[in-house]
């Protein structure tokens, strides 16, 4: 009778434990596919897949919504959700980062197709009407410039930060309600793909010199944070040597960003 009364606490103990070590990790985000995308229908983003396969591996589950960028951001140092995806250094400035990027980032200036202006700098940027997402980082000369003129559209034209971001710039874009969009060249490639919109734009200044590495960034509000950043790590550690990184990938036409060259 004891050995049974042993062998059933030992059983409601192992029950107990493995129920407090599986967790529901909270990502939020704005849609950015390829990636991350609806938080409802698929393709749910490259990283959003990364996040699941891997939490999945070691027992946990993900539960990923919608919020504005800077929202994001914000409710995440709070630590009212675990982490956001795809954010730089700068904008994970008081989370936790990985020592492995999950992609990387490069904006580039784009005119509709047709169009007769030149845009070979960043000065001749400024010279247009910018359209922008609140929010974003678009590198250390246009930030400041952005939030000196945020409120003036004849200067720098507003896109609300939220679902379908980037489609509603294009849209303005073609519209002819700004100028210039400056936005990441997945991101572009991809939206144009979504909205048969191929060879409408042109690729005008490259803004970033140098592709810029992209993360699942994590909250410091409490411990949960740094307890998922090292899983997501070795998580993608052992994807890359095992090559189903780069299966991940494959549906979204891209390559694993340690090996792959950025286009020219």
């Amino acid at each position: 009778m004891r050995r049974m009364l042993c062998i059933g606490l030992l059983l409601a103990t192992l029950t107990i434990s493995a129920s407090v070590r599986a967790e529901t990790i909270t990502i939020r985000a704005d849609e950015w596919l390829p990636y991350n995308g609806p938080s409802t229908l698929r393709p749910a983003g490259y990283m959003i897949d990364l996040a699941m396969r891997i939490a999945k591996d070691h027992g946990h589950t993900i539960d990923y919504r919608h919020l504005p960028w800077d929202d994001a951001l914000a409710a995440v140092k709070k630590g009212e959700f675990d982490c956001v995806v795809g954010a730089n250094e700068e904008e994970a400035e008081g989370m936790v980062l990985p020592g492995l990027s999950w992609g990387s980032s490069q904006n580039v200036a784009y005119t509709l197709e047709g169009s007769k202006q030149v845009i070979g700098s960043i000065e001749a940027i400024k010279a247009k009407r910018l359209i922008y997402i609140p929010g974003y980082s678009y590198g250390e000369e246009l930030d400041p410039w952005i939030e000196q003129n945020a409120g003036n559209p004849a200067v720098v034209v507003p896109v609300t930060s939220g679902g379908r971001a980037a489609m509603s710039a294009i849209s303005k874009l073609v519209a002819k309600l700004g100028d210039v969009f400056v936005e990441d060249r997945n991101v572009i490639a991809h939206n144009l793909k979504q909205l048969d919109m191929v060879g409408r734009l042109k690729a005008q200044v490259v803004v970033d010199e140098e592709p810029t590495p992209i993360f699942i960034a994590c909250t410091k509000a409490n411990l949960r944070g740094a307890q998922f950043t090292s899983m997501f790590e070795e998580g993608t550690r052992q994807l890359r040597a095992s090559g189903e990184l780069g299966k991940i990938l494959e549906p979204y036409g891209l390559t694993d960003w340690e090996s792959a060259q950025p286009e020219q």
